[in-house]
């Protein structure tokens, strides 16, 4: 029951950190310095559209395990796009 309740609260978590990095991604450029703009757009864009590893989709995972769900290949493909699970 706790293992649950703390995946529920790793997907609630997990998605808000997505979303504001995706909002982040588009309203910095407009509140700070372009020079600190740049990288950070950069390093965001590349967390957000590439294929890295990321440690909280790790956790999921061993928690989804433990409580007898499939893991899964990437969160934002799970969550957000609802790729067709194989």
């Amino acid at each position: 029951k706790i293992l649950k309740v703390l995946w529920i609260l790793l997907v609630v978590v997990h998605s808000a950190i997505i979303l504001a990095n995706a909002a982040s991604f588009f309203f910095l450029p407009f509140l700070v310095p372009w020079y600190i703009a740049v990288p950070c757009c950069t390093m965001i864009g590349r967390v957000l559209f590439t294929n890295t590893k990321c440690p909280l989709t790790a956790l999921e995972n061993i928690i989804r395990g433990k409580i007898g769900l499939p893991t899964i290949e990437s969160f934002a493909a799970h969550y957000f796009l609802w790729k067709k699970r194989s």
